[in-house]
């Protein structure tokens, strides 16, 4: 019966595969060419894509800006017609300065 080593959390495994995996020479990998295109496409994409999102941004901000300053302008109208409204009697005169 093959001697076991007992591996953390992943079960056991026999003495000769554990050898075996030691003598092994390290697998070479290779990055192929479409990989190293794909790589590069992809982070030309997010690229565009933050400047895009960067420009709409932009954007909405500028025309919450111009929305902002539109109901300013108006609420600036309507109390300036409040206090004309008020200063002004029934007769069409301005009433009398209080003070």
């Amino acid at each position: 019966m093959p001697r076991r080593r007992r591996r953390r959390q992943r079960g056991t495994i026999t003495i000769s595969v554990s050898l075996l995996a030691l003598t092994l020479p390290p697998l070479q990998t290779t990055i192929s060419d479409n990989f190293a295109k794909l790589a590069e496409s992809l982070y030309i994409a997010d690229r565009q894509a933050r400047e895009e999102i960067a420009k709409r941004a932009a954007i909405q901000k500028k025309l919450a800006e111009k929305e902002k300053e539109a109901k300013e302008e108006k609420l600036r109208q309507l109390a300036a017609r409040a206090r004309e409204e008020r200063c002004v009697s029934p007769s069409g005169r301005r009433a009398a300065s209080r003070g």
